[in-house]
């Protein structure tokens, strides 16, 4: 949806270079032990096996791919057991492997037991971490699935067609099977990983704290980075600093924890704090490290099967769409290239996941020599910076449908928080000095559409209520995510795409 919050020039000087170096252990990529090398500080970035010594800081390398394939893993070996144990049966009661009895039986066993299992944490990190609770797991979910399918076929009055025996001996064959197989697939596994499934950085505040080769560590002082960040720039600079993580262990004095935990909610994924205090309470209900307890206190809104669904989502209608509107965009292209003189598309950088900014695409509306870059002035109803052919776009929104190529490039989603431009206000104050919550909105990716547009909030930022009322939403958003829900919100977009708001 078009966004034509009035803006502002927004002066923020980085963050003050590094004056520092101080030495750490990292975790190799490929090692489950890493030598003590030195910590260097240079341009605001790291030098260190993970960590460039640039401002644009190379993340560590992902562990959500290799977690997908491990689950995938996990989903063939169980499919293979269930196979198994059902031409075992076929061999033993018809005397022939392949009878049609026992794969059929698998064949729709297959499906209720893969959601059921799903639904109860047989394909999740604590299944990869702890195998034998994940063989427990999808052991019951094989037997649970099994004795409801009997159920309703007795229900059904249909059971006098099914070969008990086979069932019976198919069920103790898969899960003997899928008992055997989970425990040496969860070694092979805990083995490739190291017995260390996610990416954790200890972000340290200042405080003397025990160092380990697990995780890699970040002592932001030496950065320059405070808890206390009010500016794009520099939660920019932290954002691309957590590219790559899972997991942030914040280490850091008392005063200092409420900040950072304001600061790092809108990182998208999980934040900790390391509060050695709570000790004395004997605490049951926080995750312990070797560092001691560690209370969560900003969730990732989005799970790693929630974000790997969205992101489908996103790939197959934002492919299709860009295929059924292809035509259409290309007459655009054409029309702005023999109306007036410039590009065709107008860039823009905007706040995107994490606090990072990216170019935003946009078919350019504006005269060339009156373009925008920064943000720093809203459209007017009658503003003579808008070509008429502009005039229409914005109107319609068409001006809006570039924004599919930075769907497909992993820098938007088709719903979400719409991305403002960096340099915008409303009463000459810059959103995030309005909400202070403005930066938890980063703890996903900005959508093409979102939740505050479908409701009406778009067009021009001129009151501190308007922002807070598009912030509001963009958090609901948030704390209530389903596929559905973004399902629904594209469908309602289609009633808000030409807007009175909208010029």
């Amino acid at each position: 949806m078009t966004d034509y919050g009035a803006q502002d020039n927004c002066a923020a000087d980085a963050a003050m270079e590094a004056s520092a170096a101080r030495s750490a252990f990292f975790p190799g990529p490929s090692s489950a032990e890493a030598e003590p090398i030195s910590l260097s500080v240079a341009n605001g970035g790291l030098l260190g096996p993970a960590l460039s010594h640039t401002t644009d800081a190379r993340p560590p390398s992902s562990k959500e791919a290799l977690r997908l394939r491990l689950y995938v893993g996990l989903v063939l070996v169980d499919a293979f057991c269930i196979f198994a144990g059902f031409l075992g049966a076929n061999a033993i009661r018809f005397d022939q492997l392949f009878a049609a009895k026992g794969l059929s039986y698998s064949a729709t066993i297959l499906p209720p037991f893969f959601a059921l299992a799903l639904a109860n944490g047989a394909y999740s990190l604590d299944a990869l971490e702890h195998p034998p609770t994940g063989t427990w797991r999808a052991v019951r979910a094989l037997s649970i699935t099994v004795v409801a399918l009997l159920i309703a076929l007795f229900l059904s009055k249909s059971s006098a067609a099914v070969s008990r025996v086979t069932v019976g001996l198919g069920l103790t064959f898969a899960a003997v099977a899928m008992t055997a197989g989970r425990l040496a697939y969860g070694k092979y596994a805990g083995e490739l990983a190291h017995w260390n499934f996610l990416n954790e950085l200890l972000l340290v505040d200042g405080i003397s704290t025990p160092l380990t080769e697990r995780r890699h560590t970040l002592f932001v002082q030496e950065l320059g980075i405070s808890p206390r960040a009010n500016d794009p720039e520099t939660l920019e600079r932290l954002g691309k600093l957590l590219q790559g993580f899972d997991r942030v262990l914040v280490a850091a004095p008392l005063e200092n924890r409420l900040p950072w935990r304001e600061t790092l909610k809108g990182a998208g994924i999980d934040i900790e704090l390391l509060a050695p205090e709570l000790e004395q309470f004997g605490a049951i209900r926080f995750r312990r490290c070797e560092m001691g307890p560690a209370l969560l206190v900003a969730p990732g809104p989005l799970r790693f099967q929630e974000r790997i669904t969205k992101r489908v989502f996103d790939l197959v209608v934002g492919s299709s769409l860009l295929l059924l509107v292809a035509p259409l965009m290309l007459a655009i292209a054409l029309a702005i290239k023999l109306t007036s003189d410039g590009p065709i598309l107008f860039r823009q950088r905007r706040l995107g996941r994490a606090n990072r900014q990216f170019e935003m695409l946009k078919f350019r509306s504006m005269y060339i020599d009156r373009c925008d870059p920064d943000g720093t002035c809203s459209a007017l109803l009658e503003d003579d910076r808008v070509m008429p052919l502009g005039r229409l776009l914005r109107r319609t929104s068409l001006d809006e449908l570039p924004q599919l190529i930075n769907v497909l490039k992993g820098e938007m989603s088709l719903v979400g928080p719409r991305p403002h431009a960096i340099a915008s206000t409303a009463e000459n104050s810059l959103f995030w000095n309005i909400d202070g919550r403005y930066w938890h909105r980063g703890a996903v990716k900005p959508g093409i559409t979102g939740l505050a547009q479908v409701r009406g909030y778009r067009g021009a930022t001129r009151t501190t209520i308007d922002v807070m009322n598009r912030v509001n939403s963009d958090l609901e958003y948030l704390v209530h995510w389903s596929i559905w829900r973004d399902i629904k919100i594209l469908v309602r977009t289609a009633s808000v795409l030409a807007h009175q708001n909208a010029y």
